[in-house]
């Protein structure tokens, strides 16, 4: 297959050979800057949805044709809980019955696009389960239960959400003692795997409600930087029986046995753990900043900015290539035509400002804007 990846800025590019290309420019709302606008990625097909993190549309993008199709969502006010002017609506979508269910990050309500009509639906308040007030977003990370049904975790409560596709049925599941909480679940064979927000794996069996709580880590494991979270688990799935849980801030890789429900560090990843970083600034990210499986191989973007391949069957690990991407002189002109183009349509351009640095003031793309459009594009 062929593998693409999203920038933070929403720019798609496309790994080929030992580097990434520039592919295209995803289309955002107008009036965004270029953060984080989308989150995640389903695939139908030739057609590429890309879920809605901090936009309000969902934007398609078709691999044959290499162009876009956006589609507005009817949200409200009421279920939106912003945090640093960042909406992070969804963190991911499921097709069913020509449905693209949008799973809810800090949106208090699970909405139905329909892929017919172009509706959106909305299917369950969340307001009273994930109050505004005490909790800054919703889903973390879900599973499939049966054909119709899924399970949704949170790193702000103990519960688990059930929710039935076809008709909208919950239900709500108190796992474990009432502090705990959750970054993902995963089911194998008749029992539910629950990574905690804290070190620890918890198996649940969903018919008896019986729980057991797996916390015997290997001798001098450590989490330098105390989160909310210990284990970056997401997009990663077992592979057979072997959980890969790849630590925010830890001194090891781990594998889980689904099994024998035994941990077992991984020597192949302290190569890397122990490797001098490109930048000071980059120790302040967690191990891996973004992860992807397909067959037998785990994919994922070190901090230190390299895409590695470990291979479950093999348990090596390649580099596969620095993450600065390529561009040619056909793709800069592409991206200036484009930004040319937004500000003559009286659109926002800009990429988004530090919010760490004090002396910007989220102005600047503005008076750029402004000043050009009057000096040299005389509009």
């Amino acid at each position: 297959g062929e593998l693409y990846a999203v920038t933070y800025n929403d720019y798609l590019f496309k790994l080929i050979g030992r580097s990434f290309k520039y592919e295209s420019e995803i289309a955002i709302s107008p009036n965004l800057p270029r953060h984080r606008c989308y989150s995640t990625q389903v695939v139908d097909g030739d057609k590429v949805m890309f879920i809605p993190h901090n936009d309000n549309q969902i934007s398609v993008y078709n691999i044959k044709t290499k162009e876009y199709r956006v589609y507005p969502l009817e949200l409200k006010d009421e279920y939106q809980a912003p945090v640093n002017n960042e909406t992070r609506s969804f963190f991911d979508g499921i097709i069913n019955k020509n449905k693209l269910f949008l799973l809810p990050g800090g949106y208090r309500n699970i909405v139905a696009f329909h892929l017919d009509t172009k509706e959106t639906e909305h299917c369950l308040d969340l307001l009273k389960l994930f109050p505004k007030e005490k909790m800054d977003r919703v889903g973390y990370g879900w599973t499939w239960l049966n054909e119709n049904t899924i399970l949704l975790v949170s790193l702000n409560t103990n519960g688990v959400l059930e929710f039935n596709l076809d008709t909208y049925a919950f239900k709500v599941h108190r796992i474990g003692p009432q502090n705990y909480s959750f970054h993902n679940i995963y089911k194998y064979g008749e029992n539910c795997f629950l990574i905690g927000g804290q070190p620890f794996v918890m198996k649940w069996n969903y018919e008896s409600g019986t729980i057991e709580t797996y916390d015997k880590l290997p001798d001098n494991f450590k989490v330098a930087r105390k989160q909310h979270w210990v284990f970056f688990s997401n997009n990663i799935k077992p592979y057979k029986n072997k959980l890969i849980l790849l630590g925010g801030y830890t001194n090891m890789v781990l594998e889980f046995d689904l099994d024998t429900c035994e941990f077992r560090k991984l020597d192949v990843f302290d190569e890397i753990m122990n490797r001098k970083l490109k930048a000071e600034s980059n120790d302040d990210l967690s191990f891996s900043t973004c992860n992807y499986m397909s067959d037998n191989f785990l994919y994922f973007v070190h901090k230190n900015e390299v895409l590695y391949r470990y291979d479950f069957e093999a348990q090596t690990m390649e580099e596969i290539c620095d993450l600065v991407p390529a561009f040619n002189t056909d793709d800069y002109s592409a991206i200036n035509n484009n930004f040319i183009a937004s500000m003559l349509k009286g659109e926002n351009s800009q990429v988004k400002t530090d919010d760490i640095d004090k002396f910007q003031d989220g102005h600047s793309g503005e008076r750029i804007y402004k000043y050009v459009k009057a000096k040299v594009l005389r509009k």
